[in-house]
């Protein structure tokens, strides 16, 4: 009787050892975002008000997360790089931004802005992000994937290649003086990650000099972009509007093919 209590007990206690190793693994894994690249699809206030929801023509929010620093996107370019870490369930971007993660899965990340000192009464806004491992299928899922036939994705801010660089400095010594000015252009970025079929129509804000050397700047960027995974290659037709500011290069989609 006593050998069988005994047994009773240890298997109980084993099969706790188990869960708990189980749920601390599950843990360790959801709060570790090395290598993964996610897109927001929504912003909502704590009273249930959307302030932001991933539509086309609309600005998209990416972020690219590394070992210990984190690529941000708002313009189809990663310029912009910060470090992040996870400590407690708070995710800490830079040094002035923090969330709480309110969810973390494969598939999506929930995050709510964290309170500061005299923010009692601010309507903290909540996030959700896409890992963009499953943007392919959501945007099908939606009917919203850009496709053209069945080997070419129309890239605009719902799915397309993001450049890993920063055009400005690309730019910067090769057109000048940079002012208010736009310049739509038409690439394509091949299955293999070739960039061929650069089309820049003439424009009166430039000169031919200068759309030359913006075709080879457009050229030269070949094998920086980042592909969003997909199930098999596609190519990407990409239709920017370059537009030239005196605070640097920003690209939007036009809806040219």
């Amino acid at each position: 009787m006593k050998r069988s209590r005994y047994l009773a007990e240890k298997n109980s206690m084993n099969a706790f050892l188990s869960l708990f190793f189980i749920l601390c693994l599950a843990n360790a894994t959801a709060q570790n975002l090395k290598n993964t690249e996610w897109i927001q699809l929504s912003v909502q206030t704590r009273d249930g008000k959307v302030v932001y929801e991933l539509q086309p023509g609309k600005q998209s929010v990416k972020y690219y997360f590394l070992e210990d620093s984190v690529l941000v996107s708002s313009d189809e370019q990663y310029s912009n790089k910060v470090v992040y870490a996870i400590d407690d369930g708070i995710l800490m971007i830079g040094k002035f931004t923090s969330y709480i993660i309110d969810s973390l899965n494969e598939r999506t990340l929930v995050v709510s802005d964290f309170p500061q000192k005299g923010d009692k009464n601010k309507k903290l806004s909540t996030r959700t992000l896409l890992n963009t491992d499953y943007l392919f299928d959501y945007l099908r899922q939606t009917q919203q994937l850009p496709l053209l036939g069945d080997s070419m994705v129309v890239a605009n801010n719902l799915f397309s290649p993001t450049y890993n660089g920063d055009l400005w400095k690309l730019f910067l010594d090769k057109i000048s003086p940079l002012v208010n000015r736009d310049l739509p252009c038409n690439f394509t970025i091949s299955k293999d990650g070739n960039i061929c079929e650069i089309q820049i129509s003439s424009n009166k804000k430039f000169t031919n000099k200068e759309i030359k050397k913006i075709s080879e700047i457009i050229s030269s960027t070949q094998g920086s972009w980042v592909i969003p995974p997909t199930p098999k290659k596609f190519s990407y037709r990409m239709n920017f509007v370059l537009q030239f500011l005196t605070g640097g290069i920003r690209l939007s989609f036009h809806q040219n093919k």
